[in-house]
């Protein structure tokens, strides 16, 4: 890259400074946020108030007995929310009796979480009898009733104050925790990242608490604040029942007062009322706590109308944008795709995955798509099955089977075309198999969901296809387990070729296999395509597989197509610099020479650039590429590219748009 080229990089890109780092920050959720904000301002009641309060109000016979609020006839200014029957502020009680409650619901949820991180932590990393033992405690304790419980105990224990109260409902507060910290630990040990600390040497506290615990952190911090709740929950009932401590105000003891002197039935609803509402406002703030931590480790768990509104403030989703473009497509085209715009919508913003995509792919055709990881290869071809997941949505653009288009399709009508005219060979067949179900089962579920067949001519339907990708019949009895990385890709392939389909996406079909089984893969691909005539869209990363086994080559830059060719017009004369660098990484055999690497990195997919979307890694960067994007344009024979330098008026262009 050039000194030209990074002052271009500098001035277009935004800086990414502390600021917008921090605003970016998935912890900045609003569900948390207003959690948050609800409960410090319930906490800051309770602290500050005694600064603008007189709290020895809260003291029997500090004031005129059974005064209403300050807004009902024979109120008191000096005591805004009345008095009850002991001639006690309720005001004063308010502040006194909140953090007394809140204190001892992070007592307890704090001690019970402590407790559950280490037992969790011990009983996933070391296992053995280790495991055994506590999960059994744990496990057992979860089956105690704990309320009752707890009112045994209540009974026969004299607690003084709220630390005692807290510390026999951390007796209780630990087994969940455990349970949490434990199955993330087991998922976690497995991770190559904590293998590597294992074999570095680093002993196994390090690992537990430095490589696996931050790792953890939402959910350990959702865990808390529902801990908290609870624990209040409990303390509340044990002091309405008239058990918990009598010395410590509390918002129970309130309730538990005003219960006994009737004030229900006397009418002194502000007696009783204002802790309930105190208790449900805290309830309240913990809830928004939890769901945010929530959404924080697992943003899917956002839907993606939520995660729009929050970027638009719009409250609906503006209907997708279909291109009527009908005229450009062939009749020999078993699918057009037209004009595809795919966003996501997340709270860092809204990344283009996939913009204005147009190809088609031609009867009984091989049509690679290839391209560096995250250009949106996955993206397209997701859309076209209609399987975009939040927060991404296809916001415009037509994907069509002879003239059907499946992005005005939902429902029925979509499952009646998958696999019967749209097939998908997944990426990771190890992951596509269900582990517990024969492949009989898998392959017949695929068939019955859309014909109606007997179950000897199902068999026999099922082992024809085995025999098509070249399977033995021993195959239809055995587990995805039993069979190897190539069997349960050739599986895969198998189901796909279930219906006859018009059309198989095949997304990076030989990924993670040896060389030589992903030879046999490739060779059941094409095997395929002779025998049944069908279309294909190869999604690969590996130019030499490409070169091999497509009929022509479209290349993504950043969710934007670049170059379509024939593979061999592709491979002979590249036009797009960045196809030329695709083809230049290849690693050669014939002599050993230095790997020429794609300088740069792609830009950010939230602010694309004016002009050339690979203006900032292209030696061959002109002033008009900083200015406009150029179009994807036939420059030769069937062969399409983006680029200016092929555009021989470029120079009389730019003169003009000065002029």
């Amino acid at each position: 890259m050039t000194a030209g080229q990074q002052t271009v990089d500098e001035e277009t890109t935004p800086a990414r400074g502390w600021g917008l780092n921090t605003w970016d920050s998935p912890w900045l959720n609003f569900k948390f946020l207003l959690g948050v904000a609800i409960v410090g301002l319930i906490l800051l009641f309770g602290l500050l108030g005694p600064l603008f309060w007189d709290t020895d109000l809260a003291y029997t016979g500090a004031g005129p007995l059974n005064k209403p609020p300050v807004w009902q006839e024979g109120g008191l200014p000096e005591h805004p929310l009345g008095t009850e029957s002991n001639g006690r502020d309720m005001l004063a009680q308010l502040i006194l009796a909140t953090p007394s409650s809140l204190k001892v619901g992070f007592l307890a949820a704090i001690i019970g979480m402590g407790i559950g991180m280490v037992l969790g932590s011990v009983a996933g990393y070391v296992g053995g009898w280790w495991d055994h033992v506590i999960r059994t405690l744990s496990d057992s304790a979860v089956t105690i009733p704990a309320l009752v419980v707890l009112v045994v105990i209540a009974s026969y224990v004299q607690m003084t104050d709220t630390t005692a109260m807290a510390l026999i409902l951390a007796a209780f507060a630990w087994p969940g925790p455990t349970r949490l910290v434990r199955s993330q630990i087991l998922t976690l040990r497995e991770r190559s990242y904590v293998r590597m600390a294992h074999l570095s040497g680093a002993p196994a506290l390090e690992i537990m608490f430095v490589e696996m615990l931050p790792n953890m952190l939402p959910w350990l911090a959702a865990s808390l604040t529902g801990g908290i709740s609870v624990a209040i929950l409990s303390a509340t009932g044990l002091e309405v029942l008239g058990l918990g401590p009598t010395r410590v105000p509390s918002l129970g003891l309130i309730i538990n007062q005003a219960t006994t002197n009737a004030a229900l039935v006397r009418g002194l609803v502000w007696w009783w009322l204002p802790p309930i509402i105190i208790l449900m406002v805290i309830f309240v703030g913990f809830f928004l706590m939890t769901i945010g931590l929530d959404e924080i480790a697992n943003p899917r768990i956002r839907q993606f109308s939520s995660t729009r509104r929050e970027r638009t403030a719009a409250g609906e989703m503006p209907p997708v944008e279909h291109v009527d473009d009908r005229a450009e497509g062939g009749k020999d085209d078993s699918l057009a795709v037209d004009d595809l715009h795919v966003h996501y919508f997340t709270p860092r913003g809204e990344i283009i995955a996939a913009n204005g995509v147009n190809f088609s792919v031609r009867k009984g055709e091989i049509l690679g798509l290839v391209g560096e990881s995250g250009c949106g290869k996955t993206t397209v071809a997701m859309a076209i099955l209609q399987v975009v997941q939040p927060p991404g949505r296809i916001v415009q653009g037509a994907v069509r089977i002879e003239d059907q288009d499946l992005v005005s399709l939902s429902g029925k009508a979509l499952r009646e075309v998958r696999w019967r005219d749209l097939a998908l060979v997944p990426q990771g067949a190890m992951n596509s198999l269900n582990p517990v179900t024969p492949i009989r089962e898998q392959m017949g579920d695929a068939i019955l969901a859309h014909e109606n067949v007997g179950r000897m001519e199902l068999e026999a339907r099922i082992l024809g296809l085995l025999n098509d990708v070249g399977l033995p019949e021993r195959v239809i009895d055995m587990y995805p387990h039993e069979l190897s990385g190539g069997m349960k890709q050739r599986v895969c392939i198998a189901m796909a070729i279930a219906l006859n389909p018009q059309v198989i996406i095949a997304d990076e079909p030989t990924s993670a296999l040896d060389v030589v089984v992903q030879r046999v893969v490739a060779q059941t691909l094409l095997e395929v395509k002779e025998r049944l005539g069908v279309s294909m869209v190869m999604i690969g990363h590996d130019m030499g597989l490409q070169a091999q086994l497509v009929d022509r080559i479209a290349v993504m830059y950043a969710g934007n197509l670049v170059e379509v060719a024939p593979v061999e017009s592709a491979f002979a004369e590249p036009l797009h610099p960045y196809t030329q660098l695709l083809i230049e990484s290849i690693p050669s055999i014939k002599e050993r020479k230095p790997l020429n690497v794609t300088e740069g990195l792609t830009h950010d997919l939230r602010n694309p650039p004016p002009g050339c979307i690979f203006q900032f890694r292209c030696k061959h960067v002109e002033q008009i590429c900083r200015e406009r994007r150029p179009e994807l344009v036939e420059r030769e024979d069937d062969h399409l590219v983006a680029c200016w330098l092929y555009e021989p008026e470029r120079h009389s262009l730019i003169e003009l748009d000065e002029a």
